[in-house]
This record gives structure tokens, C-alpha cells and sequence, in this order.
């Protein structure tokens, strides 16, 4: 699904919503399933991952807005 999304919703300028850098090498980890950079299969606990600035800011823009509401 991420892959779908970081694909199909957004232009490539406009970088991936989330950066993962697989621990194991301390490169990226790329989308899929293997690591893009050393091919080593992927596990949630090998990630390490960082909101990409752009997205981070609407995220806490939208954070704000909501809690302005309550």
C-alpha cells in the first residue's frame, strides 16, 4: 500500500511522505519488501524511519486545526 500511495498520490518532486533507512546497511530502504541498497529482506523492527519536512509540517498543521476545534 505504501508503495501504491508514494507512487499514485503525489509527483516525484515532492519526495516520499516517509523516509526508512534500513539499520542494518544505514542506507534507504527503498518501498518494497528488499532493501533497495543491499537487497537484504526487510523487517519493521530493522527500519528507522523520518517524516519527510514538507509532509511533517501539514502533519502538524492538521495536528493544530484539530486540536483548535475541540
Amino acid at each position: 500500500m505504501r508503495a501504491w500511495g508514494e507512487t499514485w498520490l503525489k509527483t516525484p518532486k515532492d519526495g516520499r511522505t516517509v523516509d526508512f533507512i534500513h539499520r542494518q546497511c544505514g542506507k534507504p530502504a527503498g518501498l518494497g519488501t528488499v532493501c533497495e541498497s543491499c537487497g537484504q529482506v526487510l523487517k519493521r523492527a530493522d527500519l528507522s524511519g523520518s517524516f519527510n519536512p514538507t509532509f511533517q509540517a501539514e502533519r502538524d498543521a492538521r495536528l493544530a486545526a484539530f486540536k483548535a476545534s475541540r
